[in-house]
């Protein structure tokens, strides 16, 4: 329900407020899932020392080194989130 102030302005009824509290949490939760995704992912490690990157990958990064030393034992590609090879 909508009613008009005297100075035009909207007022909304207060029956919108618990919806709104549902709605605010919901967007903490997002927020929360945000803000440990940007300090976690591995796509955000650029220029990352190479503990950051090991602590990013976790248990994958002796496989992925592997990978690397197999692949590209040059280090070609060692741009981003490098995983050097262990040579």
């Amino acid at each position: 329900m909508v009613s008009r102030k005297s100075q035009g302005a909207r007022h909304i009824n207060c029956t919108a407020e618990p919806a709104i509290a549902v709605l605010g949490a919901r967007l903490a939760v997002i927020a929360a899932g945000i803000a440990l995704w940007f300090t976690t992912s591995v796509w955000v490690c650029h220029g990352e020392s190479l503990a950051r990157v090991r602590q990013a990958f976790g248990g994958n990064f002796p496989r992925l080194q592997q990978l690397k030393d197999r692949y590209d034992p040059a280090n070609l590609f060692h741009r981003n989130q490098n995983i050097p090879p262990s040579s």
